[in-house]
């Protein structure tokens, strides 16, 4: 997180913001799991999807008790496989269910199926390819 330090006349501010997220949602255990996962200095873009994603994007209380993370992370070169089951095993340990899909420029596959079975079906916009590669430029 980066800050900057300026002067604004208070005429000119019309909202001041004191956290970017409601509290209400910070009770919700994938909102916990994401923000744990926040703290690690991951080598990778990823993000928050599904109905967690759509909730703090939406400001809608549409989380409840059992619900799980769905998460994203942005390859658009291969990632090592440890680092991969490094994410993996973080999750694991997180108070709710973790889904990561990783996006790859073919398409995007379920990182726990990848990592199981040394292959995992990228969907791609050709269809559903089954793959020991996922980055593999044939796939595109």
């Amino acid at each position: 997180m980066q800050r900057i330090s300026f002067a604004l006349s208070r005429r000119r501010c019309w909202r001041r913001v004191r956290s970017c997220l409601p509290r209400r949602f910070t009770a919700y255990a994938p909102v916990g799991a994401a923000i744990a996962l926040s703290e690690h200095d991951w080598p990778w873009r990823w993000g928050i999807t599904g109905s967690t994603g759509y909730a703090l994007a939406t400001q809608q209380p549409t989380l409840h008790a059992a619900s799980d993370l769905d998460l994203v992370i942005r390859a658009p070169e291969p990632l090592a496989r440890d680092t991969l089951q490094r994410w993996q095993a973080q999750t694991d340990t997180l108070a709710c269910r973790v889904d990561t899909q990783v996006e790859t420029p073919s398409g995007a596959f379920a990182l726990s199926e990848w990592l199981r079975e040394g292959r995992a079906l990228v969907k791609t916009v050709t269809g559903p390819i089954l793959t020991a590669s996922p980055w593999s430029r044939e796939l595109q």
